[in-house]
């Protein structure tokens, strides 16, 4: 039983040793990617029907793949 005492003892002591570095880290990287995402500009409706009719073709590809049926299909 002393050494599973032991083994959390260490573990907690490791973590509280990694964990402002990791906090920091996180905290860069989300700014990182705020900025990216700001550079993006705003998302607006035709944005998103553009993407949405993207990931359907892909999808279609997918499912599709190796078969004789047509991707593009009129709706």
């Amino acid at each position: 039983m002393s050494r599973m005492l032991l083994l959390a003892q260490i573990l907690v002591q490791h973590i509280r040793a990694i964990l402002p570095d990791l906090k920091a880290r996180i905290s860069t990287q989300m700014i990182t990617l705020q900025k990216e995402l700001a550079s993006y500009g705003e998302l607006t409706e035709s944005k998103v029907n553009f993407v949405s009719f993207l990931v359907c073709l892909m999808l279609a590809g997918c499912t599709r793949a190796g078969s004789n049926q047509r991707v593009w299909r009129s709706t």
